[in-house]
């Protein structure tokens, strides 16, 4: 293609970008150039020109479009100097501004933030936090018997109440201390009820949302109480007592914008209870971003002199070798500079929050219309979106790609959100583990020809498990407000440009300097983010603080993308509807893909993003409408209009996609038919034998030949459902089956090593046919050195290659096995692991390719465990961890059933047809209708159409000002994990990661160091046995590092969760298949 590029830069920006442009092309005038060019040599001059941008940068490019004319495909710089269309401006005319016109709803929500502000740290004027802060008890983390918060609560409630006479109101500071009140409501049951109230709210959490009595931690219903504010009902008389006064400035200050306030919203709103609900949570973000960077600002060098009261401290020099911490900010300052910040914070978190999109250039190659047959179901499904919003711009919509395995679902969802949202699209694509984050990622950005500076990678946070695990008590606050550190995320991309109002909240300290932190910037900036949803899940969790309006900031710039949205248990799918719920409120759309996605869970979601869209409703006092979509393979797609104040038809209308999907694939050719494995008897044994049984028999029909010689070959999933069973397996299976080569996939293996497993299994089970060079799919296991190795070295006529894998295989990798054999966990993990046989080559098949065993392993280890006890037949939950039996106590905790045999709907000779039908239907299927009751009976107290459904009432309850509903459901439980990793010299060197006295440091240091330091322990060694595939022996491991430019200490580390955190774990490591706990 022919390209054309144009400058209009100023100043110093011509020199750099003159260098450039020069390296690349001919230049054929003053500030054009023009080449022969492909997009790979443009997405470099892309990348290069960014590097240098300022604000003097404006740089347009062009392609042939057609035989005619040109196309701009980007802009690198200020993208004002040209036209959409390329054309660049001969001249312009300048016209008075007109003001920005604000909504109602953000001018209200910058009253009552700058009013929050104005008064959140007034309870610090007491002479206790004036003595915390003082000298002499520098460096002590000193716990309050009573937060600031919540006497500035108290203080601010009398001072309404005595004509804001400073000193009464301390005096009569103790009159209901240990109640919780708002406004001048007494009995807190209901949300927020009006401005007071707001105000007192926004105050009193500005650190962190209430607590509830302690005897009521495991009930979401509970009401706000004084818990995590009032440690001693009987605080000191320092706590109580006045250090100094406040001037009239700040109380006038906030009455003349509550009196602001309270004149702009006197109209009557039609959803008060939600009003102030999306209100608070605007502004109580607002205030903590504005209290977060006016407390990282230094005052001054030096203690200022005649000041009584003060906001906190900060580490100044009082030699030229010595640094104390003083005090710094007077709390008069403070409290003027947060008010005023917050207030502003609120206007441009909607207005100035302008961050770049996707380029054009991006966005046309990723909704380019696919020719090939069986992907043009994505074209029709774009056809139908892009229709609907060209009748109904900017209207949110939510979108359920429901297309099956294989169908590609994710670079649909891609194509979905560009088709919403073509131009300058952001997107947050939010995945459930870190692996597939990293394979999603690296997949994306070399399919969609993204640049790299539009595409950043999060992989989980670094620093919470470690605060979490080893130094709980001692890392309990990091200042004298008692603020818990923020954790940390591994990230990568490019550098991003960030707005100047954000510069602050994003500033870190690096060797005595402030600099933007890279990592943090590059996380919000970034056009398109794949996530690891730990770190987007904040942004629903207002108790994570800083990091909850980091992460909120992400979703109100972004549309939404969710896959295997059904992949999250009950707990953790609330903290995600918690986000499909934000997402809505500001008017971004939402695309949730899985191919099992039952009414159960899309109602539910429907629901969250439902009461989301009510929740904009009541802030702009006006109906909105939004768009719901369901798309998939196989029939055509449904989008139709809803209205927040009118009742919802997705029921009913997600019932008949449906119903007209399973009738539809009923007539579809079988990719995957499963045999009914009958067991001798119910003990781990009988279970073990039957599983070697079936592995034979599906080997000797599933097995092919290995490049046309006599040796047969097949590459066979065994899904289990824990570690221990997986790694017991694997040693039972080596023992009966010399031919075999069995590896175990699982998370109980050192880092190196799993991502060396993981390539592997990707380059081998990367199966599609084409027809021409890949015409059976085995050509890449055919020319595989490894592979070639192994046939070669085998004596025998039959080789079987076995994957032993927890849960981490069902979800998200994209392999091809012959057959499998499933240890059932929920009737989801049976469509998921299945999803994984057959996947790319799609043979029609005759004969059974995946077996299940009529009882799981689980049930066989009870019944083992009351034989060895001789006690009588109990029923417990057996379809568990992962699985949903008994989730609920309220309601039958175990299934009337827990026999394969009759929760699945065999035919007369034991055989099934799996495909998303199974999942389905609950006509037919017992296990589908079990798990569902589970999963709604949990659902129904938090988002659902009917029940308690807390976080998406109308009548909006107070529970949800409780930091203990969200700890009730939390994305995941936080298990505590120990940290080990080896170091290999003729033998094996474990280390456990322990918190102790750091003897490095405090040589370095000359005084006392306490951290997390490496303690030896000992492992028991299990030799690999002959038959492991895919393992690296510990110095393998370690060359492995090298190869790869990691450290040993990262790759050759594993976090291990132990049963019982009161026990000393033993641990054995199986050099074949892993490690695991000695029971």
């Amino acid at each position: 293609m022919h390209v054309i590029i144009n400058s209009a830069c100023e100043k110093r920006a011509l020199k750099k970008t003159r260098a450039i442009l020069d390296s690349y092309a001919i230049r054929t005038g003053h500030s054009s150039w023009q080449a022969p060019m492909t997009m790979d040599g443009l997405k470099e001059i892309r990348s290069a020109l960014k590097k240098v941008a300022t604000r003097q940068t404006a740089v347009a490019a062009y392609i042939n479009f057609g035989v005619r004319r040109m196309k701009l495909v980007w802009v690198v710089g200020a993208k004002h100097k040209f036209a959409h269309d390329g054309a660049y401006l001969v001249a312009s005319t300048k016209k008075q501004q007109k003001l920005l016109m604000l909504d109602e709803w953000v001018k209200a929500s910058s009253l009552l933030a700058g009013a929050a502000g104005d008064m959140h740290d007034i309870g610090k004027a007491s002479q206790h936090f004036q003595n915390k802060l003082s000298p002499e008890m520098a460096g002590q983390k000193i716990r309050d018997d009573i937060r600031h918060e919540w006497l500035s609560l108290k203080l601010l409630q009398q001072l309404r109440k005595n004509g804001w006479d400073w000193q009464l109101a301390w005096n009569n500071l103790g009159k209901g201390l240990d109640k919780f009140t708002l406004g001048e409501r007494q009995e807190i049951e209901q949300g927020i009820q009006n401005e007071l109230e707001a105000v007192d709210y926004l105050i009193v959490t500005h650190h962190g949302l209430l607590g509830v009595e302690e005897a009521l931690k495991n009930d979401p219903l509970a009401l706000p109480h004084y818990e995590n504010h009032v440690r001693k009902l009987v605080p000191s008389h320092e706590q109580m007592s006045c250090a100094g006064e406040l001037p009239d400035s700040i109380f006038k200050s906030h009455q003349k914008r509550m009196q602001r306030l309270t004149a702009l919203i006197s109209k009557q709103k039609t959803d008060p209870l939600l009003y102030w609900k999306a209100l608070a949570l605007h502004s109580r973000a607002a205030l903590i971003h504005a209290d977060h960077i006016v407390s990282a600002q230094q005052y001054s060098l030096q203690k200022p002199e005649n000041i009584s009261l003060f906001a906190n401290t900060k580490l100044k020099t009082i030699d030229p070798d010595k640094k104390a911490k003083l005090q710094d900010q007077p709390l008069e300052w403070h409290l003027h500079q947060v008010g005023d910040r917050a207030s502003r914070i609120a206007v441009q978190m909607m207005t100035d929050l302008s961050l770049s999109g996707l380029s054009e250039q991006t966005v046309e190659y990723i909704c380019q219309p696919t020719t090939h047959p069986r992907f043009q179901w994505q074209n029709i499904a774009a056809n139908a979106l892009q229709k609907n919003i060209q009748k109904h711009p900017e209207t949110p919509a939510l979108v359920f790609n429901i297309a099956g395995t294989g169908s590609g679902k994710t670079r649909m969802n891609l194509r979905a959100a560009c088709t919403l949202r073509p131009d300058d699209p952001r997107l947050a694509i939010a995945l459930n583990l870190r692996s597939l984050t990293l394979q999603t990622g690296h997949a994306l950005k070399t399919s969609m020809n993204l640049s790299e500076d539009e595409i950043a990678v999060i992989i989980g946070d670094t620093v919470t498990q470690t605060l979490f695990d080893q130094s709980k008590e001692k890392i309990e606050f990091v200042d004298e407000d008692e603020n818990h550190p923020e954790p940390m995320f591994d990230a990568w991309g490019e550098d991003c440009e960030l707005p100047e109002w954000l510069h602050p909240l994003f500033t870190v300290e690096k060797n005595g300097r402030k600099v933007l932190d890279q990592k943090e910037t590059t996380i919000l900036a970034s056009p398109l983010l794949v996530s690891t949803i730990d770190y987007l899940i904040a942004a629903g969790e207002p108790h994570r603080q800083g990091h909850h309006v980091k992460a909120l900031l992400r979703i109100i710039s972004s549309d939404l993308i969710l896959d295997e949205v059904d992949g999250y248990e009950p707990k953790a799918l609330i903290a995600v509807l918690r986000l499909v719920q934000l997402t809505a409120l500001y008017g971004r759309n939402v695309i949730c893909s899985s191919a099992t996605l039952s009414l159960t869970v899309a109602k539910t979601i429907h629901r969250a993003f439902e009461s989301g869209m009510q929740m904009r409703a009541a802030l702009y006092g006006t109906e909105k409408k939004s768009s719901i979509a369901i798309i998939d393979n196989e029939l055509k797609p449904q989008v139709w209009l809803e209205q927040s104040n009118q009742k919802s038809e997705f029921n009913t209308n997600y019932q008949k996609y449906l119903d007209n999907l399973q009738a539809h694939l009923l007539s579809k050719p079988t990719h995957r038919l499963a045999q009914l494995l009958s067991l001798r008897e119910t003990t781990v044994l009988s279970w073990k034998q039957s599983v070697l049984e079936g592995v034979k028999q599906l080997h000797q029909v599933h097995a092919w030949h290995f490049k046309k010689t006599e040796k047969k070959i097949s590459l066979g999933l065994i899904r289990v459902a824990n570690i221990k069973h997986a790694i017991r397996l694997a040693q039972f299976l080596s023992d009966h089956l010399p031919e075999a080569n069995i590896a175990c996939y699982h998370a109980n293996d050192w880092l190196i090593s799993r991502f060396y497993k993981e390539q592997r299994l990707d380059q081998l089970l990367t199966r599609h046919k084409d027809g021409k060079k890949r015409k059976t799919g085995n050509e890449q296991i055919e020319q595989d050195d490894e592979m070639i190795d192994h046939i070669q070295k085998s004596n025998s006529l039959n080789n079987l290659f076995i994957v032993i894998a927890t849960p981490v295989e069902e979800v998200g990798r994209d392999h091809d096995f012959d057959w499998a054999i499933i240890d059932a966990s929920s009737v989801q993990s049976i469509v998921q692991t299945a999803g994984r046989v057959n996947r790319h080559r799609l043979e029609k098949i005759q004969y059974a390719n995946i077996m299940i065993p009529q009882w799981n392993y689980r049930y066989c280890e009870q019944r083992d465990i009351e034989k060895n006890k001789q006690q009588t037949k109990q029923r417990r939950s057996v379809f568990v961890y992962p699985g949903y039996e008994g989730y609920v106590s309220s309601i039958t905790s175990t299934y009337s059933s827990q026999d394969l045999s009759e929760l699945l709907p065999w035919d007369n000779q034991s055989q099934l047809v799996i495909n998303a039908r199974l999942r389905f239907d609950q006509l037919n299927c017992l296990f589908a209708k079990y798990d569902d009751q589970q999963i709604k009976s949990f659902c129904q107290n938090y988002f659902n159409d009917q029940g308690e459904q807390l976080f998406s009432r109308g009548d909006v309850d107070a529970s949800i000002m409780t930091e203990n509903i969200y700890n009730l459901t939390p994305l995941r439980e936080r298990n505590y994990q120990e940290t080990y990793r080896f170091e290999w010299a003729e033998s094996l060197v474990v280390k456990k990661q322990v918190y102790g006295f750091d003897e490095k440091a405090t040589k370095t240091l000359k005084y006392p160091k306490y951290g997390l330091v490496w303690d030896q322990v000992v492992f028991e060694e299990i030799p690999a046995k002959p038959q492991a595939w895919l393992a690296l022996d510990p110095q393998h491991m370690q060359d492995y590092c090298d190869k790869y430019h990691i450290a040993n200490e990262q790759g050759c580390r594993i976090s291990l969760t132990p049963y019982n955190r009161d026990e000393v774990p033993t641990w054995s490591y199986d050099y074949g298949f892993g490690v695991m706990q000695k029971s």
